[in-house]
């Protein structure tokens, strides 16, 4: 079994071949005319952002950092030994959505440091190697690496520091993705502020395939509720009818 610093190594440099494939397939975007911003409270990839968000800040820690790596890493059932744990995030079990598939190809990230000059990222693998601890002694974490922002986020940054909450851009085969973080009430006990204040974001990457074609059974159920949907619709028209024939009488 790999050493700590060994897998540390290894995490390392798996993340950097991550971040060069990505940094690959952003050469030459023009971002202003491909990505997209979210706001809506009814989009999937928005929804599985603020349910992160949620399980970052229901992290017993002070700092944002140190949430992070609770939120990736622990687990009550490996307290006491060491081992392969999966990264902690919803949206890793992925949706479908017109015909696509969204899944986690790494672990959303922390971008933080926005009052430096230059802002940055902690990014993580999904399956660490944990020392063995004690008998009642957490594992030992590893320790976070910092890396430079790609042109994506940087981008994605700017429009969340003008208000954005969500920035997505994506093609055949990726989706990447930087959702704000905002303060909250118990984010102030530490940091300087207002409640609404942008102080970090996350970053996502998200493989993109096509959906497989729902079973029979899964067809069934979605014409029924298509026909519900429908049936909604012309029940609620004929209830609109019936109050303007009683408004005329």
């Amino acid at each position: 079994m790999l050493d700590q610093a060994e897998a540390a190594q290894v995490e390392i440099s798996s993340i950097k071949a991550m971040r060069a494939e990505e940094d690959g397939k952003l050469a030459g975007v023009r971002f202003e005319e491909e990505c997209v911003t979210v706001s809506h409270a009814s989009d999937r990839l928005l929804y599985a952002h603020e349910d992160t968000v949620n399980h970052f800040l229901s992290m017993a820690m002070k700092m944002g950092l140190g949430r992070v790596l609770a939120a990736h890493y622990s687990n009550p059932k490996l307290a006491s030994h060491g081992g392969v744990i999966r990264s902690v995030g919803n949206g890793d079990e992925g949706w479908s959505t017109n015909g696509n598939r969204y899944a986690l190809s790494r672990p959303w990230g922390l971008i933080g440091a926005l009052n430096e000059p230059v802002a940055q990222a902690w990014l993580f693998r999904r399956s660490p190697f944990l020392s063995r601890g004690g008998k009642n002694a957490p594992p030992e974490l590893p320790k976070p690496e910092a890396y430079a922002l790609n042109r994506f986020e940087e981008y994605a940054l700017s429009m969340l520091r003008k208000g954005e909450k969500l920035v997505r851009w994506e093609r055949d085969d990726v989706m990447l993705a930087v959702g704000a973080v905002r303060a909250e009430a118990v984010c102030l006990r530490c940091h300087d502020g207002a409640a609404g204040d942008l102080l970090g974001a996350f970053t996502y990457s998200f493989a993109k395939t096509k959906a497989a074609e729902p079973d029979a059974k899964t067809q069934q159920i979605l014409q029924w509720n298509r026909e519900g949907q429908k049936l909604d619709q012309i029940a609620a028209s004929l209830s609109l009818f019936e109050k303007s024939l009683e408004g005329k009488g």
